[in-house]
């Protein structure tokens, strides 16, 4: 289906912002809950999205005016915002997604690195309003998920996860940081002609949570049978995982891959629902 464009008030958004900009191409994900589009215009290339759920409107912006503004400027800037249109306005950064890049081992390692060494730097942002039990947000989490998983998954599978998560109650957490919640190589922005930089995109996800949500995805695709990116990962990060982390992990990621199962149900995505069943059988071996 052809792209019909953004709509005629979010083209007027943007020219409050932009002097004649137009629309390139959509740069939209399947399923995805927002509309983004490429624009070119006299005052420079920028993005532009809208938001399908205020929820995503509202972390977005959050992590640019109260957590990005500190950090390194290697994520986009934003420009303008329109409550009304759940809409935001967002520099262009150059470069190409690090997952659809074919590199040697030792460039792709850098890159880890740097992708450790931001997420670092995120993860040590004060965040005064966290105040949530990250053990109850896990707990209900499993509450809400686990009946639309039955039938889906078997009950060998459903106890798995709950066990797993269940065994978390009472352990002492660290309190929520800012998470990016969506971190991973097709967020990672690679600079043509090979600069030695990383740039970070989408925040519509970000919210405090516990600081281990934001490797969930990585150890189940990018790690898994490449050590030496994780490796050099947690190189950049400064640190290794706790054995109380990664036992925690270990719920996490059951967790996760039971919502992978159901939300690929409920979207008709076959190859997601394959990659979710795959990953909670590894983890149950």
């Amino acid at each position: 289906m052809t792209d019909p464009g953004p709509s005629a008030a979010l083209l007027d958004f943007a020219r409050v912002h932009l002097e004649a900009p137009r629309p390139l191409r959509s740069h939209a994900w399947e399923h995805g809950e927002s509309e983004v589009w490429e624009l070119r215009s006299a005052s420079g290339p920028a993005f532009l999205k809208r938001h399908r759920q205020r929820v995503k409107f509202e972390q977005e912006c959050r992590a640019y005016l109260e957590w990005l503004s500190q950090l390194p400027p290697v994520t986009p800037r934003l420009l303008a915002r329109d409550p009304a249109l759940q809409a935001v306005l967002l520099s262009a950064l150059p470069g190409v997604p690090l997952e659809r890049l074919a590199l040697d081992s030792g460039r792709e390692q850098a890159h880890y690195r740097r992708a450790g060494a931001f997420l670092r730097a995120l993860h040590a942002l004060p965040c005064p309003t966290a105040h949530t039990s990250v053990c109850a947000q896990v707990l209900q989490r499993l509450e809400a998920w686990e009946p639309r998983a039955r039938g889906l998954l078997s009950a060998a599978e459903l106890e798995f996860v709950r066990v797993r998560v269940r065994n978390l109650a009472g352990l002492e957490f660290p309190p929520a940081v800012p998470c990016h919640r969506d971190y991973s190589p097709r967020n990672w922005l690679v600079p043509p002609g090979g600069a030695p930089e990383l740039w970070v995109i989408d925040f519509e996800h970000a919210r405090p949570e516990l600081a281990l949500q934001d490797l969930i995805r990585l150890r189940s695709r990018e790690w898994v049978g490449r050590p030496d990116l994780e490796a050099a990962f947690f190189e950049g990060y400064g640190r290794d995982l706790s054995d109380l982390e990664r036992f925690v992990m270990e719920a996490l990621e059951a967790l996760q891959a039971l919502t992978t199962v159901v939300w690929a149900r409920e979207h008709a995505d076959v190859a997601f629902e394959a990659f979710g069943r795959a990953w909670l059988e590894r983890l149950r071996r």
